[in-house]
Parts: structure tokens; sequence; C-alpha cells
């Protein structure tokens, strides 16, 4: 469980559909050295899918105070996972790891749930 004084962010994403998600920093909580620090995006399913990794230039993006997270349907092909957790951790230069912020990826279709197709 996420302590309170990190974000909670929920998202809800189509099955078969490329995700993306802007975060954007308040310009006081933007950590020093941000551009140069490392991101790692876990996204832990609910089940025995394995976890999906995105890191800095391989599904995470930096622009001013901004974070865009992009996970691709071909990351998510032949994933049968309705939900999942998700934390964002950022390592400083000083190599200080902090949760930035987390929380539950829902996953929807259009199709009833017997017959998902990616």
């Amino acid at each position: 469980m996420m302590t309170k004084d990190k974000p909670i962010i929920n998202f809800s994403w189509k099955f078969g559909d490329d995700e993306s998600e802007t975060l954007t920093l308040d310009e006081k909580e933007v950590p020093e050295g941000f551009a140069d620090s490392e991101f790692d995006l876990f996204i832990v399913p609910d089940g025995k899918d394995p976890v999906i990794h995105l890191t800095k230039g391989n599904g995470i993006a930096l622009s001013d105070n901004n974070i865009k997270i992009t996970c691709t349907r071909d990351r998510l092909a032949n994933t049968k996972w309705k939900t999942a957790s998700w934390a964002l951790k950022i390592t400083n230069t000083s190599n200080w790891r902090d949760t930035l912020c987390g929380g539950k990826i829902t996953r929807y279709s259009y199709y009833s749930a017997e017959r998902v197709e990616e």
C-alpha cells in the first residue's frame, strides 16, 4: 500500500489499444536532477501474466515537468489480465530511489469478458 503522501492514480485502458498517460508534476514537486534521473514503471498484473517494466526511452518520456507513459498494444499482446497495480519509481543522480506515485489499471473491452481480443 502506498503511503498517504504518494498520489494514487487509477487508469482505465481498453484491450487491444495503445495506451498513453501524461502525469504532470507541480513545479514545486519536481525533484532535483529530474531530467537526469532514471525512471522505472512497473505494471504488476493480478494473475499470472508477467510484470511489464517501462523505462525512460522505453515507454517513459520526460518534457519539462511532465512524465508521459506509453504502453503499446504489442507490449500487452497475449496478456489476459483485467486489473494490475502500477508504481512509478525515480532514481536520482545520487542513487536515491523513491516512488513518485502508483495505483491501479483496469482493462476493459467492448466485447464480453470471455471474448477479449488483442
